[in-house]
């Protein structure tokens, strides 16, 4: 389970900085997990985690979020353990673009899963429909 609201309600957040993403200002927090958070039993990996979480500045939205394990050896490479990005549409709606849970380099967060979790989200299309000139037949008897 991947509920980013479960990360920004567990965790500390400490600001590291501003930045530029995908043309907006930005707002980078480091986060680790609040000593007492309690966690269900599906998120409980979270506890073991920390990294980065981006917020845009204007719309107050969490757009990125990347984490992995607090005890974490350089040996295990530069890919996260989870991985969260929102994509924001010209109307200014915010939808997802990709979640990822990598248990394939981190089996141990997951309860020995070692499979790569990743769904990508792309090409958002709103469809729209018009009514002219509706005619009603009356009720049959």
């Amino acid at each position: 389970v991947l509920n980013v609201n479960t990360f920004l309600s567990h965790a500390e957040l400490t600001l590291l900085r501003r930045e530029t993403q995908n043309g907006r200002d930005a707002l980078v927090f480091k986060f680790s997990p609040l000593p007492n958070a309690q966690f269900d039993d599906k998120e409980k990996y979270i506890s073991q985690l920390t990294g980065e979480i981006s917020i845009d500045a204007a719309d107050h939205i969490l757009t990125r979020l990347v984490a992995w394990p607090v005890n974490a050896s350089a040996e295990k490479g530069p890919l996260p353990a989870v991985s969260f990005e929102m994509l924001r549409l010209d109307t200014g709606v915010w939808l997802p673009a990709l979640t990822r849970i990598n248990g394939v380099d981190y089996p141990e967060l997951f309860q020995g899963i070692d499979l790569d979790v990743k769904n990508t989200y792309s090409n958002y299309i709103r469809f729209s429909t018009e009514l002219k000139d509706v005619q009603i037949d009356a009720p049959k008897p």
